[in-house]
């Protein structure tokens, strides 16, 4: 009996720090998230208003009406800065996935969001219309401000995702966020 007792107070002193342990989906994750890092990108959790949320999913369990805030993770990658950045305009966009939504620019299903009254060059819009369809469908908003391009993943896929969300994010900072100007041509000369 007393050897019993002992093996009970071991379980129960010992059982809960197995429920500490990380899954394999955590693993798994925390996997992706250092594969990003070492490809240069900045990687956080983050909270985001729900871009495409499904009736009755915010609503407690009194009946309740909750905020539609979704919980993901942030891939950010910083774009360089021009020497006359502080003269520009501030240029902030997002692009958000949602069922059914029609752009003429965007692939189905991409929203355009816009937060400043400045738009992104064409070329640089062009190019993020080309790379939407190639992204993984848990990817729900692409947004840049204060020059750093972000992706909100919800991380259901694997590396072959990480590496699609990477190519967009380095393919899209590639770009110019301004329509090239007359002094442009100048300067590089």
């Amino acid at each position: 009996m007393t050897y019993l007792l002992i093996g009970l107070a071991l379980c129960t002193i010992i059982g809960p720090a197995f429920l500490l342990l990380p899954s394999n989906r955590q693993k798994a994750q925390m996997g992706l998230r250092a594969k990003a890092r070492t490809e240069g990108l900045q990687v956080e959790l983050a909270r985001i208003d729900d871009p495409d949320p499904e009736p009755g999913k915010y609503i407690s369990l009194t009946g309740k009406p909750l905020d539609p805030i979704l919980k993901c993770v942030a891939y950010r990658i910083p774009r360089k800065r021009r020497m006359d950045w502080r003269k520009r305009p501030i240029v902030n966009w997002e692009v958000v996935r949602r069922r059914g939504a029609k752009d003429d620019f965007l692939p189905v299903d991409w929203q355009w969001r816009e937060t400043a009254p400045e738009t992104p060059s064409l070329r640089l819009r062009t190019v993020i219309a080309a790379g939407l369809p190639k992204l993984p469908p848990d990817v729900v908003a692409i947004e840049e401000k204060k020059y750093q391009v972000s992706a909100f993943w919800q991380e259901w896929g694997d590396e072959t995702d990480l590496a699609a969300v990477v190519q967009f994010l380095k393919t899209v900072i590639a770009e110019p966020l301004f329509e090239p100007e007359e002094d442009d041509e100048t300067d590089r000369e």
